[in-house]
């Protein structure tokens, strides 16, 4: 296994200030630029796993390696001449869940037949049992201690998150952590795999709003 990248203060020349990769069941591992542009060169079904890139966009560096080696829309190199409004967060655009990006996991709701993760105020409902890796471990609902290790997800902040259609919704966490919900028909305990509820205005549950898998 090769050697994991060097973690240094601030961004490396091509802008990028830290980046993750992410594999089922294999947690979070620290990742180069050059390490990051081989994975992104891999053909797309010949490999699984998940990058997960933080740049600066103020960086010189930036734009020129996101033209090179990510498959980005104009619309995301026009928000960055445009000027970012977040120094921190930039994405383009996945809903229903942007307005999940820099807000932290603040409750963890253990329901008979399914669990419940708030996020500013936004509830995702995990109607198959959740997965996930935080710390380095590993765990599933219903495992010894995998409610405790849950309940520790709790003041983390949510970097991105994956939506793969039928196949699942995985939210990735500062820290590497990561929870994960299948939404394959063959996994479910009933007829829906997930739900999500945004907020209104006033932190109320938009019902009317809800997206079901």
């Amino acid at each position: 296994m090769a050697p994991a990248p060097t973690l240094r203060y601030g961004a490396d020349a091509a802008g990028l200030i830290c980046g993750y990769l992410i594999t089922p069941g294999g947690g979070a591992q620290a990742i180069d630029a050059d390490a990051a542009a081989s994975r992104l060169a891999t053909p797309p079904g010949a490999d699984t796993g998940f990058l997960w890139l933080h740049f600066n966009l103020a960086h010189t560096g930036t734009r020129p390696w996101l033209a090179a080696h990510a498959a980005l829309p104009d619309e995301f190199f026009g928000a960055i001449d445009e000027g970012v409004r977040s120094g921190q967060y930039a994405c383009v655009k996945a809903a229903p869940f942007d307005r999940l990006l820099g807000h932290e996991l603040d409750t963890v709701s253990f329901v008979r037949d399914y669990v419940e993760f708030r996020i500013d105020y936004s509830i995702f409902r995990a109607l198959t049992g959740p997965t996930g890796s935080i710390d380095g471990v590993s765990w599933r609902l219903g495992e010894v201690g995998a409610a405790d290790l849950m309940c520790r997800y709790i003041g983390l902040t949510v970097l991105a998150v994956e939506h793969a259609e039928n196949e699942h919704i995985t939210v990735f966490f500062d820290g590497g952590a990561t929870i994960s919900v299948s939404l394959l028909v063959a996994d479910r305990a009933g007829p829906e795999s997930a739900h999500f509820v945004p907020a209104g205005p006033r932190g109320e549950p938009d019902v009317a709003g809800m997206w079901v898998w």
